[in-house]
């Protein structure tokens, strides 16, 4: 037994020489994903022998893409975005990017739908019905997305918006609050952390009251968008918000290229979930991160050595 554990080890140390250098890509340095790109790399760096990570800004789309050409070893993005790349959905068909695995969900980022608390929209769906100016933060982003869905699933559209006399702004969320302050924007719909700094800051400045979202519409959004889960902000993360609030998130998640060895990939899964509670301790937004939700909404087939660390833990991949 002791033979053949030394030669697994060798096996795995000579597989990490010939792939000697990881490559992360999150997103920007300030933000949750460079947060967590940075812990990363330091946990490979400390765990993974052989192996020389490194962290490099990224975004959504583009993270998948670039892990699916190998010119990133490790990436951070969404299991709702990587479902559609992967799949060769909408704009995607026939460039599916099939070279892609999966290697572990990490934290949610819940929808937020807020306005302010004398606004003229009292419930979420009185966006199909009202001239409602939302927030779209940039075209073809999520934000632009789901706002999207979420005009069809009442029964309305974008053009249906306009033709009511509102219109997406499609600004950032700083200036979407001073907008909101202004009275130029009436709703910002928007998947955050929870707490996001720059939620409880607009309550420094003006009362929010954060409307209900239904199950009806929950059910509707998760089932037209794979790999959106519903999920629950606690009471009293934002002073507006006395009770549980009911929404949903997207899921982040880490991929991998089909051609990484799985030993690196074994040992990259194992540096993050051995060292769970230490990387937890990155940010708010971490705590959300259960191994036992490892495979939370994905869609796409788990890299073999991924698979290997889980099973060895007890948990099995549905692939």
């Amino acid at each position: 037994m002791v033979v053949i554990a030394l030669a697994l080890l060798l096996w795995g140390t000579a597989e990490a020489q010939e792939y000697p250098f990881v490559r992360i890509i999150g997103g920007t340095p300030e933000g949750s994903w460079g947060i967590t790109g940075s812990k990363l790399a330091e946990l490979i760096n400390r765990s993974v022998k052989g192996v020389t990570a490194s962290n490099s800004p990224g975004a959504t789309v583009a993270n998948v893409v670039t892990v699916n050409e190998a010119r990133a070893q490790l990436g951070i993005t969404t299991a709702d975005v990587l479902h559609e790349v992967y799949h060769g959905l909408a704009q995607w068909k026939g460039k599916e990017a099939k070279n892609v695995r999966f290697l572990a969900a990490l934290h949610t980022v819940p929808a937020h739908a807020f306005v302010r608390a004398d606004g003229s929209i009292k419930e979420f769906r009185d966006i199909a019905t009202k001239p409602a100016r939302i927030q779209g933060f940039t075209k073809g982003s999520i934000t632009h997305r789901l706002v999207e869905h979420s005009l069809s699933i009442f029964g309305s559209s974008m053009e249906d918006l306009q033709k009511r006399g509102g219109m997406i702004q499609y600004v950032s969320d700083g200036p979407a609050v001073e907008m909101m302050k202004n009275n130029q924007i009436d709703l910002i719909f928007r998947n955050t952390g929870a707490p996001s700094s720059w939620v409880l800051e607009a309550e420094t400045s003006m009362s929010l009251r954060f409307l209900t979202i239904d199950d009806a519409y929950l059910k509707a959004i998760t089932s037209r968008i794979p790999g959106l889960v519903i999920d629950t902000i606690p009471a009293g993360t934002y002073k507006a918000m006395k009770e549980d609030y009911k929404t949903f998130s997207v899921v982040t998640v880490l991929i991998v290229p089909a051609s990484m060895p799985d030993a690196v990939a074994e040992g990259i899964t194992a540096a993050l979930w051995n060292n769970i509670d230490e990387f937890r301790k990155i940010g708010g937004f971490a705590k959300t991160i259960k191994f036992e939700q490892a495979f939370r909404g994905n869609t796409i087939p788990v890299h073999p050595g991924a698979a290997r660390y889980y099973a060895s833990k007890g948990l099995r991949a549905a692939n």
